[in-house]
């Protein structure tokens, strides 16, 4: 059980972590650090990694390896909401 509050855990950390990296994506593009092309990349980079990573999170939550009094499950798969600080940790 454990095993799986970590599991969850790091993904959720790892769903908000590619939402950092399009935010700061954004800001260089906007910031003419990278250039259209470079801009694309970086999108269809993280457009997979999100991918990968919500698809890893339908199935750890699928499993339901967690005690009912929990949420974190369920929770797995939430997307930072555009100008939320959690990702700061506060």
């Amino acid at each position: 059980m454990r095993n799986c509050l970590s599991e969850t855990n790091l993904l959720a950390r790892a769903n908000r972590d590619i939402e950092v990296l399009r935010w700061l994506v954004r800001m260089a593009t906007d910031r003419k650090l990278l250039t259209p092309r470079q801009y694309e990349h970086c999108c269809l980079s993280l457009a997979e990694c999100g991918r990968m990573v919500g698809g890893w999170c339908k199935q750890a939550s699928s499993r339901k390896c967690m005690n009912k009094d929990t949420e974190m499950a369920s929770n797995c798969c939430d997307v930072v909401p555009p100008g939320s600080r959690s990702w700061l940790g506060n």
